[in-house]
């Protein structure tokens, strides 16, 4: 039997709430029709560096400065992918995108081993806090975070105790 928290939250597509496989969907993506999303945090892109990278005293890296870097990116069809690229070319940063993964974490970790830099989503860039260096970019990308419940059914009340603490903890600082 799958753990109880497993089945309360998953991140990304939305076809898991229509299978009923999750409670609540996560995502920084579109939500598919039939949802009414619920916008409950915008945060910046941040780039995150290897540890040794030039930059890494930078405070705030400005998107002209990438120009040269490898820039691993999640793939081309992602919503977040396509705004990178666009303001990358925007800036005339770096023309070296390289898809690697469909997983911010794995991009995240890609990087820590020194295998590029990357335009990451905060969220998943704070679980790795310490290994690749995190920086604020210039021009800001914003990442708006959905959440959507399934539409035919009414959330349980360890969903709802559960979305409470979620929104507390985004609320803070």
């Amino acid at each position: 039997m799958p753990c109880l928290f497993q089945k309360l939250i998953c991140s990304g597509p939305t076809n898991y709430l229509h299978q009923d496989l999750c409670d609540v969907a996560l995502t920084t993506g579109t939500m598919d029709q039939g949802f009414h999303p619920r916008g409950i945090k915008t945060s910046s892109a941040v780039c995150v560096l290897p540890l040794d990278h030039p930059l890494k005293d930078a405070n705030i890296i400005d998107l002209k400065l990438l120009k040269g870097d490898r820039v691993l990116s999640l793939s081309d069809n992602e919503e977040m992918t396509m705004r990178i690229k666009a303001h990358l070319a925007n800036c005339k940063a770096s023309d070296d995108l390289v898809t690697e993964t469909n997983s911010s974490l794995t991009i995240c970790a890609l990087v820590a081993a020194g295998n590029g830099i990357a335009i990451v989503n905060p969220y998943v860039a704070h679980i790795f806090a310490g290994q690749p260096r995190i920086k604020e970019l210039a021009p800001a990308i914003n990442i708006p975070m959905q959440m959507a419940l399934p539409a035919h059914t009414a959330p349980s009340l360890l969903t709802n105790y559960f979305i409470e603490i979620m929104l507390a903890h985004l609320e803070r600082p």
